[in-house]
């Protein structure tokens, strides 16, 4: 009994002893930072609110200037006052005193203990930084470092010849841990120089795998592939139209006559088929649209998705035309008679791609590699002929619906040429209900072979001559007039600069710039009924009109003025030497601009709704004029 009463005396005056020990701690305590706590790397603990404060102030103020990163032999640096660093020892010091104040029991004296027995209980400095300056440094050190792995691949050298272009491995920083110990250096007051994590990246297709494949490259420069379009009779169908399809054979199947590789349009004579050349593909095009591929731990040719996917819409772009009408009698807008042309061709595309594969993938024999001789292939071309009906009223082309103009007053006489000949080959193209209408396809391939002159484009940059100069006049024209239409407009891309022809009694922004094969200009027939398009020059004026005609469905257009902002001038004229000029001569070859944001608003109503309400933005750059000065 004894012993217990002892046991008793001993944990009572435990317990008093710990009582009175907390007790103490917090009112030694309760004006000061507990023990343990650190600011960064600064401690705090135990030190009052000022002296907290006037401790990190002392540190701050001698931190060092920069944060630092190094891999191997490149440090890459930046000041602090690049990156606007401001810290706030008050608000620090409000983190350091909430340590062990948080109102939950356990977490406090979890962290009273920690700091009693030597832990440090780290809180982050407060401070503010400017995050876009801080981008930019990550960005000039990944933009050092990184470098992309380079799968081997084949090319041609200048004579034509395969070779062998070598994989290389690439580098990745690893940009969250870049990010984080950044944020650890400023929070916590440590800059001591971090060494950067940078991952080596191996190619997926190496050298060795490569090699494998030569054998099939070098078959596949062999087999000489050539599209070639070829028709065959017409059918009539149950509505009255007439659709017509025209394929290609294979070789072994092909008429004696058409073993040359030129095409055979049959008995029936058709002003708008698409008459082309055979195209012969390049090896250039043909490497292009190949690659070798690793799949799992397999490698296997296969098609180069993007590049066939560009080249197959290119070709189908080249060669589709529209159908086409006229009208041959009008009056106050109201179409009295009208009359269907000639018939339009779409290359079936599903069915190109799908021959093209099998012949860039086709499994030459091996005894055929050696040969010297081409082996010909000829690529199936599908096209869907689209007929017109025999009674001209299903088209519904009754009235004017919209119309846009714009003037090329000053126009060399290229350019002219340029505009109103891709307006001749627009004029009269029909667009079906639900359709989307391509200026490129509608003006077909822009090219000196197909009729352009060269005159000044817009191209990397720069205004330079080439084919079909002024082409962009037309596509701003019939903007303007699908604009003024209420139609929805799928595609524009407007301008790079600003262009004196597209502001003659117009206002600035309503321009819309096409480039082959990237660029183009797209507008939705989404009336019930076609819509003709029919243009207009006035080479007297100088201008030139579209109007397009269909069925008025009671549509009313609001076309806001343009609204001009950031307005920026030219930059300073730049002359370059030009050692093919006279001495003396200086030739202007680009114009000045100012830069400048035009933006402008189309609300659409039908029967009293808003069924489009669009915005379109157009940022000019400043453009500087650029001089060529001769030393010749």
């Amino acid at each position: 009994m004894f012993s217990r009463l002892r046991l008793g005396l001993v944990a009572f005056y435990l317990l008093c002893a710990l009582l009175a020990f907390f007790a103490a701690y917090h009112v030694f305590f309760g004006r000061k930072i507990i023990p343990g706590v650190y600011v960064g790397v600064v401690d705090v603990g135990g030190l009052t609110y000022g002296d907290a404060e006037k401790k990190l102030a002392d540190t701050i103020s001698s931190l060092p200037s920069e944060l630092s990163f190094v891999f191997e032999d490149n440090v890459y640096t930046t000041s602090l006052s690049d990156l606007d660093i401001t810290y706030n020892p008050s608000q620090s010091v409000q983190r350091a005193l909430q340590v062990g104040r948080t109102g939950n029991l356990y977490i406090d004296t979890k962290d009273k203990i920690a700091g009693l027995i030597g832990k440090k209980l780290t809180v982050p400095a407060s401070l503010t930084h400017d995050e876009k300056a801080l981008n930019n440094f990550f960005a000039v050190i990944v933009g050092t470092l990184d470098v992309q792995a380079k799968d081997a691949r084949f090319s041609l050298d200048e004579e034509g010849r395969l070779s062998l272009v070598e994989s290389s491995a690439g580098f990745k920083v690893d940009h969250q841990n870049l990010y984080d110990q950044s944020l650890w250096s400023l929070n916590n007051f440590d800059f001591t120089q971090k060494i950067l994590l940078v991952e080596k990246v191996y190619p997926k297709v190496n050298t060795v795998a490569l090699k494998l494949f030569e054998p099939k490259i070098k078959a596949l420069l062999k087999n000489e592939i050539t599209l070639v379009p070829q028709a065959v009779p017409a059918s009539n169908n149950s509505e009255g139209e007439t659709q017509e399809k025209i394929k290609v054979t294979k070789d072994d199947e092909k008429d004696p006559e058409s073993k040359n590789g030129n095409s055979k349009l049959g008995s029936e004579s058709v002003s708008n088929f698409p008459n082309f050349e055979p195209i012969i593909l390049s090896d250039l095009e043909k490497l292009s649209l190949v690659e070798v591929s690793k799949v799992d731990d397999s490698y296997s040719l296969v098609i180069n998705k993007p590049q066939f996917e560009a080249y197959t819409s290119a070709i189908a772009q080249e060669v589709n035309t529209l159908p086409r009408g006229k009208i041959t009698a009008i009056s106050n807008d109201i179409v009295t008679e009208f009359e269907f042309v000639e018939p339009g061709y779409e290359l079936e595309k599903k069915s190109f791609e799908r021959n093209l594969k099998d012949a860039l993938l086709w499994e030459t024999p091996v005894d055929d590699i050696g040969l010297e001789e081409k082996k010909p292939t000829s690529v199936v071309l599908t096209f869907n002929k689209i007929e017109g009906a025999a009674d001209p009223s299903k088209y519904g082309i009754y009235k004017l619906i919209g119309e846009g103009t714009s003037k090329y007053t000053g126009s060399a006489p290229s350019r002219i040429h340029n505009l109103l000949l891709a307006a001749k080959r627009t004029d009269g193209v029909l667009v079906p209900p639900g359709e989307i209408y391509s200026f490129n396809t509608s003006v077909g391939k822009i090219s000196s072979s197909t009729g352009y002159a060269t005159a000044y484009v817009i191209s990397n940059g720069r205004t330079v001559l080439g084919d079909g100069g002024g082409v962009c006049q037309t596509s701003t024209t019939l903007f303007r007039a699908a604009l003024n239409s209420g139609l929805p407009i799928v595609t524009r891309h407007p301008h790079a600069y600003r262009v004196g022809y597209y502001e003659i009694e117009s206002p600035v922004g309503v321009d819309a710039s096409i480039y082959q094969p990237s660029l183009d200009f797209e507008f939705k027939n989404d009336t019930p009924n076609f819509i003709l398009i029919e243009a207009v020059p006035n080479e007297v004026e100088y201008s030139l009109t579209f109007k397009l005609y269909g069925t008025p469905d009671g549509r009313k257009v609001e076309i806001s003025e343009p609204v001009v902002s950031n307005q920026s001038p030219p930059p300073p004229a730049l002359y370059q030497d030009d050692p093919t000029l006279p001495k003396g001569v200086v030739k202007q070859v680009d114009f000045a601009a100012w830069g400048a944001t035009a933006s402008f608003n189309r609300i659409v109503y039908k029967d009293d709704k808003k069924i489009i309400e669009d915005t379109f933005v157009t940022r000019y750059q400043p453009w500087r004029a650029v001089y060529l000065v001769g030393t010749k």
